[in-house]
């Protein structure tokens, strides 16, 4: 009995920091967004995803681990790069 509320309480924990992740990450990208001057539809445009999924990310309900995920924000790095050259 007690390794099974162990076992709950390390769940737990994990979903926490899972959740902290997301969170801070949907932070960070919303940060990003709106220091280059995007809406949120024109960057779902950029990244290739619905503009849905990028309020999913910033409410930070999708996990940074989403695949390709990391591969298509880096287009908003890209993007601006080469508005400025």
């Amino acid at each position: 009995m007690r390794t099974m509320a162990r076992m709950d309480n390390w769940s737990r924990k994990q979903s926490d920091q899972e959740r902290g992740r997301r969170e801070e990450f949907g932070a960070s990208f919303r940060a990003k967004r709106e220091e280059r001057g995007l809406s949120v539809e024109r960057a779902a445009a950029i990244i290739g995803v619905s503009a849905d999924m990028v309020k999913l990310i910033e409410a930070g309900k999708i996990s940074p681990e989403f695949p390709n995920l990391q591969s298509k924000i880096k287009k908003l790095d890209t993007r601006r790069k080469l508005i400025i050259a």
